[in-house]
């Protein structure tokens, strides 16, 4: 059974992707949706995957914080694999991608953080 938590972080995640597509082609044109909503996808189901695995390593009773922080710092390492490619062929659009990227990444940390706390989610 789907959680309430689950529930509320997927639609806020829905929310913020939409608002950033709608954003993005009003001011960018057509130019980087399908990438931006990829981008999306990727940092949703790492977010989604990072916090389940999270929720099973915290259900244990000697769980050592430095695994939470393992955890995180794998998430950006996959977040540089996934930029790799447009790193290594970089042109002077792709800057926007980046910035597209990191926008979504913090917006998602953010969630996380949020629904961490339980101060809004």
């Amino acid at each position: 059974m789907i959680n309430n938590s689950f529930l509320k972080f997927t639609s806020i995640s829905f929310i913020g992707v939409l608002t950033h597509l709608i954003l993005s082609y009003y001011f960018l044109g057509n130019l980087f949706l399908v990438d931006i909503l990829i981008m999306h996808v990727f940092l949703l189901l790492l977010a989604i995957t990072t916090k389940w695995l999270q929720k099973k390593l915290t259900q244990k009773k000697n769980t050592s914080p430095m695994i939470l922080l393992a955890i995180n710092i794998g998430r950006m390492i996959i977040c540089v694999l996934f930029l790799l490619p447009i790193i290594i062929s970089y042109e002077d659009a792709d800057k926007w991608l980046i910035y597209h990227f990191f926008f979504a990444y913090f917006f998602y940390l953010f969630l996380d953080l949020l629904s961490t706390k339980k101060i809004a989610l």
